[in-house]
């Protein structure tokens, strides 16, 4: 998935309707009716062009760290915001609509998910640790569990861009609930090495057979030949144990069954470890054991692993 470099102009899609508002230079002599239109027109106008940079945005945030890019976590934060706005949501998945594009509506559905991940975790009330032993009010309004229906614009969002692959996980891994096979849904549309590792991370149980229906694998491979050891929970869980078994058996058969044939095979994994002949010892997946029932990925593993 590429949807080619930042253009100057996406600067914009870090702008409020207030700032945005700012820039048109409007009289501040205006009736509050006109003010009322002419916000709504500009609310329109800002949203209709940042739903166009969304794929270049998308893309700039997923692919970026944004404990070191200052650029990547300004776009989040402005995407967190914006999506708040059911206007921006609304004219985001019109335009997606149009867009046709499985793999750019997994991105967008990656990034709502990720934000709603995080307003959650925010915002969910916390239990207290220890009981005061003053007595404590037991109204309704201390009671009552959140609803957060300042986010549900956005958790129908998610459905509809990641829903359909949802329900396809859930079929594959049947002891999935609704929102964790959303959740993966998610994890999978990143394409990327943080994929693998969130799904770690959440313990579900899921195997790598979940990256069968990418259209381009690619990012997916790399980043597991890639994945350090150092990466991998010191002692996994079954769930986590079953999923790295998978991954290394999905490896091998993706690099097997490469069109082509060894010498192929050869490039490739030459490309991805930058050296004919790599130290892969800090490396999780050694593709030197992937056993003889792999012919093609075994052969050209000793040529380029000499240990």
């Amino acid at each position: 998935m590429t949807y080619s470099q930042m253009y100057p102009g996406d600067a914009s899609f870090l702008d409020s309707i207030e700032s945005y508002m700012k820039k048109l230079n409007i009289s501040p002599y205006i009736s509050p009716q006109e003010r009322l239109t002419l916000t709504e027109q500009a609310r329109a106008s800002l949203y209709s062009y940042d739903a166009q940079c969304l794929p270049r945005v998308a893309e700039k945030i997923l692919t970026s760290d944004m404990d070191s890019d200052t650029e990547a976590r300004g776009l989040w934060i402005a995407f967190s915001n914006h999506i708040m706005d059911p206007i921006f949501i609304d004219i985001t998945i019109q335009y997606l609509r149009t867009r046709h594009d499985p793999a750019l509506n997994g991105m967008i559905g990656a990034l709502l998910t990720k934000a709603v991940d995080q307003y959650l975790e925010k915002h969910m009330p916390k239990k207290e640790e220890k009981k005061d032993k003053s007595p404590k009010s037991t109204s309704a309004e201390d009671s009552a569990v959140p609803t957060f229906d300042e986010i549900k614009h956005i958790q129908a969002a998610i459905e509809e861009l990641l829903g359909p692959t949802a329900n396809s996980i859930q079929v594959r891994c049947g002891n999935l609930t609704h929102p964790e096979a959303l959740f993966i849904a998610a994890c999978v549309a990143m394409n990327s090495q943080k994929t693998i590792k969130e799904i770690l991370d959440s313990n579900l149980p899921i195997t790598a057979d979940v990256f069968n229906n990418l259209a381009d694998p690619d990012p997916i491979i790399r980043g597991a030949l890639t994945l350090l050891k150092a990466d991998i929970p010191s002692k996994p869980t079954a769930n986590q144990n079953a999923f790295l078994e998978s991954l290394k058996r999905w490896i091998y058969t993706m690099l097997e069954k490469i069109p082509g044939g060894t010498t192929v095979c050869y490039q490739y994994l030459v490309g991805v470890y930058e050296s004919v002949s790599p130290d892969v010892s800090p490396y999780y997946i050694q593709i030197k054991d992937c056993g003889t029932m792999y012919t093609n990925l075994l052969t050209v593993a000793k040529q380029i692993v000499n240990k």
